[in-house]
């Protein structure tokens, strides 16, 4: 009958050995999640699009390449996923529906074609734009009203107009 080989761990193991596992286990998660806390979060309403940048955007969505165009915003500004999309569409939606790539340029044509509101230069940027929807979207109208004529320095009823508008 050959011999058994003697058990180095008597049968039991060292309780030093599962403390250590559970400790390098623990850190091991501690270690990712806090990268995955150290991510910058952008908030959308604080980016600016420039024209170039829109033109680029809506070339890529033009061409059938969605996610290149997303993925170019995400680059340029530092969006999240979702928020790069939102705007990729709504920059892609303006190009559609005949108006320039530059938001900017077709609310001042739009609002200096009446004689009675005079405008500031100030345009509706896409920022407060998508900062307006939102607050309609909540149901509170009269917030996006005055954030619009803070940013713009439109009169009341240029605002109100705009604001209807959307």
């Amino acid at each position: 009958m050959p011999k058994a080989r003697p058990d180095p761990y008597h049968g039991r193991v060292e309780t030093w050995w599962i403390l250590l596992i559970a400790a390098v286990i623990a850190l091991v998660i501690v270690l990712a999640w806090s990268t995955r806390k150290r991510r910058s979060y952008v908030d959308p309403t604080q980016v600016t699009i420039d024209a170039a940048l829109a033109g680029k955007v809506t070339g890529l969505y033009q061409q059938g390449k969605k996610v290149q165009a997303v993925k170019l915003l995400r680059e340029q500004t530092g969006l999240s996923l979702a928020d790069a999309v939102t705007i990729v569409e709504k920059i892609a939606s303006r190009s559609k529906s005949g108006s320039n790539s530059s938001s900017k340029t077709a609310v001042r044509k739009e609002h200096a074609s009446r004689s009675d509101t005079a405008p500031s230069t100030a345009p509706v940027d896409l920022d407060t734009e998508l900062e307006a929807r939102s607050l309609v979207a909540d149901g509170d109208k009269t917030s996006a009203i005055s954030l619009v004529r803070a940013r713009t320095g439109w009169n009341l009823s240029a605002a109100t107009d705009y604001i209807d508008s959307l």
